[in-house]
């Protein structure tokens, strides 16, 4: 099932359109869609612009070390995309923690560890958003 989706960048004057399939939480697909003119004049894209995508990040890995650690590393795509961990207490309580956000790319990592060293990483995960 496809919706079309319209995103306007305030203040920058972009505007991407695409049709994204719904999927997992987390998970975003990207498509292609051809504009027509009267679309195209709209969205004040240049002459002869046909096409506009918006792709989530790709190539995504998530580790979870046994010393608290847990990183994320995605290779390519548009976007940004963090490391989310579970972590557990000595006490039982479980809480979660996010990295900072990074960009795609060859040397591209998120890390985050668990609030106490004597906290144990229970989940890493990585959180990704469109370009």
């Amino acid at each position: 099932m496809f919706f079309e989706n319209r995103m306007r960048v305030l203040g920058a004057g972009i505007l991407a359109v695409g049709a994204f399939a719904i999927g997992a939480p987390g998970v975003a697909a990207a498509q292609s869609q051809t504009l027509t003119g009267a679309v195209r004049d709209e969205l004040r894209l240049a002459p002869g612009t046909t096409d506009v995508v918006i792709a989530a990040p790709s190539g995504c890995t998530a580790r979870k070390f046994t010393n608290g650690l847990g990183e994320a590393t995605c290779t390519s795509g548009n976007g940004q995309f963090r490391v989310t961990i579970t972590c557990k207490r000595s006490t039982g309580s479980i809480y979660t923690a996010q990295g900072p956000w990074k960009t795609p790319g060859p040397n591209a990592r998120s890390a985050r560890w668990c609030g106490a060293s004597s906290d144990t990483i229970t989940y890493a995960g990585v959180q990704k958003t469109n370009g």
